[in-house]
C-alpha cells in the first residue's frame, strides 16, 4: 500500500483541513470525467484512473481517525524495525497494565521506558521505542481467540427433558434386571 501522506502530498502533522484541501486539488486534477479526450494528468488513461484511486483510498484512511492512528502506528513500528535494530523482545504478560490509560509498560535499562497502548497492539504494532533512548523492543503476544459460532460442545448441550409427562423423561428407576422381571420370549420355531 502505498504512504496516503504522500499521496495526498501533506506532512504527517496536516491537520483535517489541510487533508481536506489537498484531496479535492488532486480529485480535481486527476479525476477520469476531467480529462480532455480521454487522457489524464498523468498521460494514461489506466494510470490516471489509478492514481486517482490512489488519492480516494489515501483519503478514507487520513480522514477517519480511528484508520489514520492505525496507519501512523504501523508505519512508526516499521520505521523503527528498519532504523533501529531490535535489542530486546518482551512477552506482553510481563510488562505492566496501566488500566486507566490502557497501556502496557515495561522500564528500559537506561531509566526510561517502553510503552504500547493497546489499539497499537490492536493496530499490528509490534515493535517500540524507548521513551528516553535509542533502543527498541518487539512485543510478543497472543491475541485472544475468536469467539467461536461452531456447534455447541457436548457439555453445553441441553440435558434430558425434567418433564415427567414426556417421554423423553428419564426414567424414576432402572427396570430391575432380575430373571423373573424380563420374561423369557417365546422362540417360533419351538
Amino acid at each position: 500500500m502505498s504512504d496516503p501522506y504522500r499521496v495526498l502530498q501533506v506532512s504527517v502533522s496536516a491537520d483535517a483541513g489541510e487533508i481536506r484541501r489537498s484531496f479535492h486539488a488532486l480529485i480535481r486534477k486527476y479525476h477520469p470525467d476531467k480529462t480532455a479526450s480521454g487522457k489524464t494528468a498523468v498521460g494514461e488513461s489506466d494510470a490516471g484512473a489509478d492514481w486517482f484511486h490512489e488519492v480516494t483510498k489515501a483519503y478514507r484512511i487520513l480522514s477517519d481517525p480511528k484508520l489514520r492512528r492505525e496507519f501512523d502506528s504501523k508505519s512508526t513500528a516499521d520505521t523503527l524495525t528498519q532504523a533501529w535494530p531490535v535489542s530486546e523482545e518482551l512477552d506482553l504478560d510481563d510488562m505492566e497494565y496501566l488500566e486507566e490509560e490502557c497501556l502496557y509498560s515495561s522500564p528500559c535499562r537506561c531509566g526510561g521506558c517502553y510503552v504500547i497502548r493497546e489499539d497499537d497492539l490492536e493496530g499490528g504494532v509490534e515493535a517500540v521505542c524507548c521513551s528516553s533512548c535509542t533502543l527498541s523492543v518487539r512485543i510478543w503476544y497472543q491475541p485472544a481467540p475468536p469467539i467461536s459460532t461452531g456447534p455447541p460442545s457436548l457439555d453445553s448441550r441441553p440435558g434430558p427433558n425434567p418433564d415427567p409427562n414426556s417421554t423423553h423423561a428419564k426414567p424414576d428407576s432402572i427396570p430391575d434386571a432380575s430373571p423373573d422381571a424380563n420374561p423369557p420370549i417365546p422362540d417360533p420355531q419351538s
